[in-house]
């Protein structure tokens, strides 16, 4: 559930900072119009990209366990954030430098939407409950993450600082609730009675 909350938060965070960035004349000096093309630009690009990263780092989550992408994850989101204001270390131009700050984040976020979480340690008689509470957690990530920003932008922080503060709250939240991730064993771990045995629980 926390897992959800945290990603309501970014997710939501990183698009409303967005908007805010490509419409703040000091960043790259874009028309509204062309502001809202580029803010659609780049969500395509986004979703393009981590299409094709999930299958990969899901692998990887089987292979090398649930906690170190989870942290690999936070960290790599939390570059990205620093990377997003990159106008304001001199680079002027968007292109390239801001799209290599957003496939950072993609694969940070791809890192941690394929998380099993649900299916790793929730009995199968309760998942449909699990899911109904991950929603209203991922629904209050959007709550939070809106309130945030809203307050950041009334007392009109510039917009790297907006960036420096939320993603420090991403990391530190993130980083805080994997320790109460347990490691366990990888299926590659397990021995082939075991891995025998997973395969054949029944639902």
């Amino acid at each position: 559930m926390i897992h959800n909350f945290v990603m309501g938060m970014f997710l939501n965070g990183t698009e409303l900072l967005q908007q805010t960035l490509f419409l703040d004349p000091n960043a790259y000096n874009l028309e509204p119009s062309t502001a809202v093309e580029r803010n659609a630009n780049v969500v395509l690009f986004d979703i393009v990209f981590r299409m094709g990263l999930t299958a990969f780092y899901g692998g990887l989550a089987d292979k090398i366990g649930r906690k170190k992408v989870l942290v690999a994850g936070y960290a790599v989101i939390f570059l990205a954030y620093m990377l997003f204001p990159i106008y304001t270390y001199g680079f002027e131009s968007m292109f390239p430098w801001y799209y290599i700050a957003r496939f950072a984040y993609v694969n940070g976020s791809a890192m941690l939407f394929i998380l099993p979480f649900i299916a790793d340690f929730v009995d199968n008689r309760s998942k449909g409950k699990a899911m109904g509470l991950n929603t209203i957690f991922l629904s209050v990530g959007y709550l939070v993450s809106t309130s945030l920003i809203k307050s950041f932008t009334l007392a009109e922080y510039q917009i790297q600082n907006s960036y420096f503060i939320f993603g420090g709250i991403i990391l530190g939240t993130g980083i805080a609730y994997s320790f109460m991730v347990k490691g366990g064993n990888t299926y590659y771990k397990t021995s082939r009675e075991q891995r025998t045995a997973l395969l054949d629980k029944p639902d």
